[in-house]
């Protein structure tokens, strides 16, 4: 048995360590995301609004609502400065959740050898994880959203503070959130609440991400201004379909002045030809032959005539790639 007051401090700095020295081995790692948020923050703290070019117009361009707001005191001047500052942050926040996790272990010891050199185990995983480190360097809101979440697993015996930890969490990243219901229903079960209890206590959890589904809704709800409406989208996604590999054989005029010629040269060669039976067996086949025909401004397309309908083969450097089919013109 160990224990005493050093017992737990030693198993904090432990934990504090342990998600530090990464972090601080990862320092040059980031991302361009992250120069997204300090953009919007950097409008926010100049007095421009929440929008991505000052002049445009305000747009819901960053995944984590919070983030651009918590990081405007940050975001003054210089972009590359304050991506510096915003990195720092993260480490802090990572920092501070090893410390957590470090005190959550020591008292789920209890001082016992054994559980102890399981706690340094799991400590020692955190230091060589050092892609938990690169993120909480990079300037992303990851460093704070992976220490709240830490955080909330560390104090699942407290249910309501471990489901405020996880929502908000949640978000910093959406995808949190069902996670987040989880934990706040497995601490309420597991510490026994009464139905109603731990229906709050599930609702603490997804507050944050729901007043922010809220926020997005009543501030970016609606187009942007400039912004092509569904109704010219539809459109233009038909024109393109028209134009391309997706629309009609027949749609464009050049491909059905090309394939009228090239009809118009097989009847002209048939009826040079002399008319005997061998001959008119010899004209059924070769109006079932493909005849390529290139359209001028397209991929070349090659036309065979049946009975009932004209098959329109597309190819590309020579290999058949699709195939759609048309009412026969003949």
């Amino acid at each position: 048995m160990v224990g005493g007051a050093w017992y737990g401090r030693a198993l904090a700095l432990a934990g504090a360590l342990a998600a530090l020295a990464p972090s601080l081995a990862m320092w040059g790692f980031t991302v361009d995301d992250a120069l997204i948020s300090l953009r919007y923050a950097h409008h926010l703290a100049s007095g421009a609004g929440y929008r991505f070019d000052a002049l445009g117009p305000s747009t819901d361009g960053v995944t984590p609502l919070p983030w651009a707001p918590l990081l405007a005191p940050l975001a003054g001047g210089d972009l590359v400065v304050a991506l510096e500052r915003v990195k720092a942050l993260g480490i802090v926040a990572w920092t501070a959740a090893g410390a957590v996790l470090g005190s959550a272990l020591a008292e789920a010891a209890a001082g016992e050898r054994r559980a102890t050199l399981h706690a340094l185990v799991a400590l020692a995983v955190v230091g060589l994880a050092f892609p938990l480190g690169a993120w909480a360097a990079s300037g992303m809101e990851t460093g704070l959203a992976t220490a709240l979440a830490t955080c909330a697993a560390a104090w699942f015996e407290r249910p309501r503070r471990a489901a405020l930890l996880a929502g908000l969490a949640a978000s910093l990243r959406p995808e949190l959130v069902v996670w987040a219901v989880i934990v706040a229903g497995g601490a309420a079960a597991a510490g026994s609440l009464a139905r109603g209890h731990a229906a709050r206590t599930v609702a603490l959890a997804l507050a944050p991400f729901a007043l922010c589904a809220v926020v997005r809704l009543v501030a970016f709800g609606r187009r942007a201004a400039g912004a092509p409406r569904e109704a010219e989208r539809r459109a233009a996604r038909r024109r393109l379909r028209r134009r391309g590999h997706g629309g009609r054989a027949d749609a464009d005029p050049r491909v059905r002045a090309a394939r009228a010629r090239a009809r118009a040269r097989l009847v002209a060669r048939e009826d040079a030809c002399p008319r005997g039976a061998r001959a008119r067996r010899r004209d059924r086949r070769r109006r079932g032959r493909l005849d390529a025909v290139r359209a001028p401004h397209g991929p070349r397309r090659a036309v065979a005539r049946s009975s009932s309908s004209t098959s329109v083969a597309w190819r590309g450097r020579g290999r058949r790639s699709r195939r759609c089919s048309s009412p026969s013109p003949w």
